[in-house]
């Protein structure tokens, strides 16, 4: 079998209570190397156990934060490994 390179990243960041919703290097990252990453932006992180039902929001127009637990956040990239469906996005996840 012949090995073959991935050329994919995953970038993660949680905001910055009271900052906005944007990180430059993160976009960079999208702009660089168009079609084969996903940044995640979790909301709020907390310590609590897997849900499995959260949103992955792209379009940030209204929404003002909400929390995620770690364990979501780490399903959620996960999933995205085995079925991409955000690849060169950046979605938000909250409950």
């Amino acid at each position: 079998m012949k090995a073959k390179a991935i050329r994919s990243s995953t970038y993660i960041r949680g905001w910055d209570i009271g900052s906005p919703p944007t990180n430059h290097t993160a976009l960079w990252v999208l702009s660089v190397f168009p079609g084969s990453n996903l940044i995640v932006r979790p909301g709020r992180l907390t310590i609590g156990s897997r849900v499995g039902q959260y949103r992955a929001i792209t379009d940030l127009n209204g929404i003002h934060g909400g929390k995620i637990a770690r364990a979501d956040v780490a399903d959620f990239m996960l999933s995205q490994a085995k079925s991409p469906e955000f690849i060169g996005k950046t979605p938000l996840l909250i409950y």
